[in-house]
């Protein structure tokens, strides 16, 4: 996938709080397929609001993608 604007990126974190599941499923997909770039969005999003549902959504994420990072690091090293 193609770097994404900040926006849109944001707009994604946004929607890991939607009403609809769906909206939230995907948003979640697609963060995970932006990858490590999406990081500090997330990290953003979660300090940001008491959206126990975002909140808990950005932390699986960011957890997700550190480890994916780091194993991408050692594989480098």
């Amino acid at each position: 996938m193609g770097l994404e604007s900040g926006g849109e990126v944001e707009s994604l974190v946004r929607a890991l709080g939607g009403e609809c599941i769906e909206a939230r499923e995907n948003a979640q997909r697609e963060l995970l397929e932006i990858g490590e770039s999406a990081l500090p969005a997330l990290r953003k999003g979660f300090e940001s609001t008491s959206d126990l549902e975002l909140r808990t959504r950005a932390r699986t994420l960011i957890l997700r993608l550190d480890r994916i990072e780091r194993r991408l690091d050692l594989t480098q090293a």
